[in-house]
């Protein structure tokens, strides 16, 4: 694994720095067309059933190096864990309401979101672009629901459908925050699965508590309800 993971990066680095080309055909296939202020970040692998998932780090420039460096960190961890079939029970067993039509097809949603791409003779794995957005208010971060399929009404800056587009208040990476949201990359595991969960059309229409995306969350970022009271972030969430 550790070999295929290596050779995966090693080509998509090459391809990336190198191959103009085939990277504007992918733009132009399902591909987002990234800001200018977008900055590729690395690749980020899990795995699911013995077959490689990943995701293409793209960060807003503007973060500073140790936001950075959390975020990425809490890219390892989500990467990891989410087709974990732990975190998938956990997260079955604590949800009341908003379920996904079956753990299963939950499974598969994901993998197709995650799993090599194909292109003519290009195979490629998929993007998310993380923004760095101050102007949140109290929000921790935001996700537009339903973003990954959306073929009628993009985000500003971008063309075409599945990619992920996230934004995050830096005001809550900062080490002198006084918040409580200052958890580490486990916590911020946890966040990034939310806001993507959002992107891919789960939402808590009734409010957070209890719902499949907020439980997920939860187990992603191992945080546990029955021994602590609901999370700031996950209350400011209820905005999203």
């Amino acid at each position: 694994m550790k070999k295929r993971k290596y050779i995966y990066a090693s080509i998509i680095s090459l391809f990336m720095m190198n191959n103009k080309k085939a990277f504007s055909e992918i733009k132009t296939a399902e591909s987002p067309t990234f800001p200018e202020v977008a900055e590729w970040n690395g690749l980020y692998f899990g795995s699911y059933r013995n077959t490689d998932i990943a995701l293409n780090l793209m960060l807003d420039q503007s973060f500073g190096e140790n936001e950075k460096t959390t975020i990425k960190n809490a890219m390892s961890v989500f990467m990891a864990r989410t087709m974990d079939e732990k975190i998938l029970d956990c997260a079955y067993k604590n949800t009341t309401k908003d379920f996904p039509h079956s753990k299963e097809g939950f499974r598969e949603q994901i993998h197709s979101a995650l799993g090599v791409r194909e292109l003519n003779d290009l195979r490629f794995f998929g993007f998310a672009y993380i923004e760095r957005n101050p102007n949140l208010n109290k929000i921790v971060g935001s996700g537009k629901l339903n973003l990954f399929y959306e073929k009628t009404d993009p985000s500003p800056g971008y063309k075409y459908k599945n990619y992920f587009h996230i934004a995050i208040n830096p005001i809550y990476l900062s080490k002198e925050s006084e918040s409580s949201m200052k958890r580490g990359s486990q916590y911020w595991a946890g966040v990034l699965s939310h806001l993507f969960l959002h992107n891919l059309g789960y939402d808590h229409p009734t409010g957070t508590s209890g719902s499949f995306i907020n439980e997920y969350s939860n187990c992603i970022s191992g945080f546990n309800p029955a021994h602590e009271s609901e999370s700031e972030f996950f209350k400011d969430l209820s905005q999203l």
